[in-house]
């Protein structure tokens, strides 16, 4: 027997590497949320909505390990909401980068 599954936001799916990240496309369809949370993509759609890209899953697994180590340390991550769609415009910018 086989079960039709909708995908409620494929942009999303997609853009967030939620494939790559282990999250199935079922899980995804029964709680987006719970999903995106799980797997460190909490902020996806709202970086979408400003004009931006998700993180990369290199990226996720970076700001995980960060948040652990933070946490360990006494200091949990606060989660800041990202950038206004105003900022948007600026997502092309060159930033120099110092060592």
């Amino acid at each position: 027997m086989t079960t039709n599954v909708t995908n409620p936001f494929p942009g999303v799916y997609k853009a967030a590497y939620l494939e790559e990240l282990g999250v199935t496309v079922e899980e995804f369809a029964r709680d987006p949320e719970a999903a995106l949370n799980r797997v460190g993509q909490y902020d996806a759609c709202d970086l979408m909505k400003a004009g931006l890209r998700p993180l990369m899953p290199a990226q996720v697994r970076l700001r995980q390990a960060m948040e652990k180590k933070w946490a360990a340390e006494g200091n949990p991550a606060a989660r800041v909401p990202p950038p206004r769609p105003i900022l948007a415009k600026h997502r092309h910018a060159r930033a120099i980068l110092v060592a």
